[in-house]
């Protein structure tokens, strides 16, 4: 059984991280149509503009990086941005790696040579800090990608893997699980949950497709694993149909039968310990198969058994909203971290669909996959992300933070950020 506690932090907080000084007179700019604050910045020439949904990796030489998202370029226009930035933790300095800080307005074609601006795509790194994307959608939820790319750090080159570019593209799952083949693939995906395991190989779970049920924006529950050794795709678990509700078991059970319901931007987490890979809310469908709407439950999927089990949490939609129960509650699009301990770390997601009615979820929780116990950590301070941040580490452990929607105090509505917090941990 999961429980839960308060576990008081004093010794941490929340702290914004200023950005090495720039120069651009963009940074001055000021957007008053959306935000009445002179110190929002829509970016510079060292410095990204506000995002949300954007992609990004950890490199292992204390440096990020994000590419595009949703948000306001320079010169205040809204839409998918065309850029790709590397940020040091080192000296909180921003490098524009690509892109030309503008939002995007090409075509997508057979020709491109490095993947075009989206939001809400897949992003792993390998065990040789290769880069790799896929997927994702356009700024109008009706163009779902396909495209898997592979970038190399060290040369700084997209290399297409893929051999489509076809958007609202059907999966192939092949005649049944565990088949592999150059055919089968995941189709077109965006808020997928992603995880790397300890072989190397990339793991991908549900998420939005759009054209596999007749043009509707479709959930998923399916398992895929890609060997970059191989250069394949394996459908390893879940359903091959649209919008399957889960199958729970009793809770604490394991069997290849049992599957999350089909869902997207829920947590991940992978314990390379016990080479399990975790999963916990998302935005998904109800019991029934006919709703849909937040989730508050945790699973784990333990590779080397080939088996699901439901950990802990709600069946339903909208369980709890985490200010009293035993864990967060339903949530999506939440930030996620693993700390020097392996613990599972969590904080913000969205849980309110309402244009009058603003939530936020400051707390940071705690996940030991070895207890599996939930704790709340009291933390000074808060950014008032509400969802859709980047999340990231620094060489000293401490957990940090960029871009998301905040809370617009003017308008009471969420807004893209650009901005870095860290929870300072030592």
């Amino acid at each position: 059984m999961i429980t839960s506690n308060w576990v008081q932090a004093q010794s941490l907080k929340w702290v914004k991280i200023e950005s090495a000084k720039t120069t651009d007179s963009d940074i001055q700019s000021q957007f008053q149509e959306m935000l009445q604050d002179k110190s929002y910045s829509l970016g510079s020439e060292n410095l990204p503009s506000p995002r949300f949904g954007a992609s990004s990796w950890q490199t292992g030489n204390n440096e990020w990086i994000i590419f595009s998202g949703i948000g306001y370029d320079p010169e205040g226009r809204w839409g998918l941005l065309d850029d790709m930035w590397k940020y040091n933790t080192s000296d909180n300095s921003w490098i524009l790696l690509s892109g030309q800080r503008k939002v995007d307005t090409q075509k997508w074609t057979e020709q491109t040579e490095s993947p075009i601006p989206r939001r809400n795509a897949i992003s792993w790194s390998d065990n040789q800090e290769n880069l790799y994307l896929m997927g994702g959608t356009r700024l109008n939820d009706t163009e779902y990608f396909y495209d898997l790319w592979k970038y190399t750090v060290k040369d700084g080159i997209w290399t297409r893997i893929s051999a489509k570019t076809t958007a609202n593209l059907n999966a192939v799952w092949g005649i049944q699980k565990g088949g592999s083949g150059d055919g089968l693939n995941p189709g077109s995906r965006a808020g997928s949950a992603s995880w790397t395991d300890k072989s190397g190989n990339l793991w991908l779970f549900g998420g939005y497709n759009m054209d596999n049920n007749q043009g509707h924006q479709d959930l998923y529950n399916d398992l895929w694993m890609f060997s970059v050794k191989k250069q394949i795709w394996t459908w390893v678990s879940g359903s091959d149909q649209p919008n399957e509700q889960g199958k729970f078991g009793k809770k604490g059970s394991q069997s290849s039968e049992l599957a999350p319901a089909a869902r997207a931007n829920a947590a991940a987490w992978y314990d390379n310990i016990a080479n399990k890979l975790w999963l916990y809310g998302g935005n998904g469908i109800d019991t029934t198969g006919s709703d849909r709407g937040g989730l508050a439950d945790l699973w784990s999927y333990n590779i080397g058994k080939n088996v699901w089990q439901w950990v802990g949490g709600s069946v339903g939609l909208y369980a709890n909203n985490g200010s009293s129960q035993a864990y967060p509650g339903y949530r999506w699009s939440a930030a996620t971290w693993k700390d020097k301990e392996g613990n599972f770390m969590l904080y913000g997601g969205q849980n309110k669909i309402s244009v009058t009615e603003i939530d936020i979820n400051p707390t940071v929780w705690k996940f030991n996959p070895v207890t599996e116990k939930w704790s709340r950590l009291l933390i000074d301070g808060a950014p008032g992300i509400m969802s859709d941040a980047e999340a990231f580490t620094d060489a000293l452990g401490n957990l940090l933070l960029f871009g998301g929607r905040k809370l617009n105090s003017q308008t009471m509505k969420g807004s893209p950020t650009n901005e870095i917090w860290k929870i300072k941990t030592n």
